[in-house]
């Protein structure tokens, strides 16, 4: 098992790699050869970019591959340019297909071709294969290496094919059984080693095979490997044809991006592309400050309804008191209901064919939580020694801002979805600000109502 220290060495081995580049780069191997691919991935990350190109040249191509594999995705774009191109489609050749689709699909048009035309034969089919599909389907980022055998082969002939193919293939936690293309069943390594080496795989494959489809949205792949838990799922077309498998290292990857996003979205910040520090500091601003300014904008109405009620406030300056308990109440619980909704669609919990049972769960959920900040409200007023109508504006309030809040939170990101959008969007800010305003319009009704004002 990897330890804190070990996963850190990298840090302190930067240095040196450094001045190796700059008087031998030839000893850079030795000196990193107790390192996993991926720490040797974090060196380059923090490398000079201009001299990542001859840091991979002392290591072999599938080497240098694997390294490569790890980098960030910033630092790749701006590696590949810089280098040779006979250098830079041979590194991409010894990389897995789908890292090869992606890194190809974000140069330029230009660049793309060129590489495209000096992967080798296969390699070339696999990258265009791939490309082909939408980002953010499975079919982008499948592998298209896996290992099949025909039904008529034996388990023992199954089981020689996965030690031949284990040394190149992402894919083993499964063997397919494939007949003319088509997908026909599915054998893990665990039942491949316990059947009788003699039985067809026909006889000893599992034909109830969970699939998706290449068009299918790469979430969707990532609920199908957590509901049935898969380590690995394949891709189907309509007609049964496999064209690739998604791996569980894919599906993390995806699972951290997608999240990524959603919680970016639910602080009110468009997302980021790259990681935190790899960000330059005005794109930042620029991700944060239109949110920020449309909320702030939005905090104009709350301005405004508090301006046509200014006689009330006049007549009854202590309900002023009582404004920021009576809107952050709403708002939390607008921002609560956001929060589990949205999360509830991330997960497919729910869709917005539950409309109406999410309207009514969140009803009855926003009057009970309604009742009881009301009555706390009810009780602090009188603390302040509040009269006792107005005790009663508090306590009703409160059960209508929160009621409100409640279900504008968990209706507005099954709107969202259900126009394209995404539900993370519907950000607690945003909510806060939404239900701010109304929470204004209901407290000083209620109070003209009750205090005759």
């Amino acid at each position: 098992m990897e330890t804190s220290t070990q996963i850190g060495t990298w840090r302190f081995l930067l240095p040196e790699v450094i001045e190796l580049l700059q008087e031998d780069p030839r000893e850079i191997p030795e000196a990193l050869s107790d390192l996993h691919p991926a720490d040797v991935g974090e060196i380059v990350n923090n490398l000079p970019v201009e001299l990542i190109p001859r840091f991979l040249s002392v290591f072999p191509t599938d080497q240098a591959a694997d390294f490569f594999e790890y980098t960030l995705e910033p630092v790749r774009l701006e590696v590949i340019p810089q280098m040779d191109l006979a250098s830079a489609a041979a590194l991409l050749d010894a990389m897995e297909p789908d890292e090869q689709a992606d890194i190809v699909s974000k140069l330029s048009a230009e660049l793309q071709q060129a590489l495209l035309e000096r992967l080798t034969p296969a390699n070339q089919q696999e990258a265009l294969q791939i490309l082909q599909y939408p980002e953010n389907t499975a079919g982008r980022i499948m592998t298209t290496e896996y290992i099949s055998v025909s039904p008529k082969n034996t388990v023992g002939e199954a089981l020689q094919a996965v030690k031949k193919g284990l040394p190149t293939r992402e894919s083993y936690h499964h063997i397919y059984i494939i007949d003319g293309n088509v997908l026909k069943g599915v054998m893990s390594i665990r039942e491949l080693l316990l059947a009788d080496e003699h039985l067809p795989t026909e006889l000893a494959m599992n034909t109830q095979v969970i699939s998706v489809l290449p068009e299918s949205d790469q979430e969707q792949a990532a609920r199908t490997l957590s509901r049935y838990d898969l380590l690995s799922v394949p891709v189907v077309t309509q007609d049964g044809k496999m064209l690739g498998v998604v791996t569980v290292d894919d599906i993390i990857d995806v699972l951290v991006e997608e999240q990524t996003e959603d919680v970016q979205r639910m602080g009110a910040v468009e997302p980021f592309e790259y990681p935190y520090f790899q960000t330059s500091f005005w794109t930042i601003i620029q991700k944060r400050a239109g949110w920020l300014v449309l909320l702030f904008v939005a905090e104009f109405l709350t301005g405004t309804a508090l301006r046509h009620f200014d006689s009330a406030l006049q007549h009854m300056m202590n309900l002023v008191f009582f404004i920021p308990l009576v809107i952050s109440s709403g708002g939390n619980s607008g921002s609560q209901s956001s929060t589990i909704i949205t999360r509830a669609l991330a997960v497919g919990d729910i869709s917005f064919s539950r409309l109406f049972s999410v309207f009514w769960r969140e009803s009855l959920s926003g009057l009970v939580l309604g009742l009881i900040l009301g009555f706390i409200g009810f009780f602090r007023a009188l603390m302040w020694h509040s009269t006792v109508n107005v005790c009663l504006v508090i306590g009703i309030t409160l059960i209508g801002v929160v009621l409100y809040g409640t279900v504008v939170g968990a209706i507005l990101p099954l709107l969202l979805k259900r126009l394209g959008f995404d539900p993370a969007v519907s950000s607690a800010p945003f909510i806060a600000s939404l239900v701010d305003v109304c929470g204004i319009i209901i407290y000083f009704n209620v109070a003209k109502l009750i205090l005759g004002i």
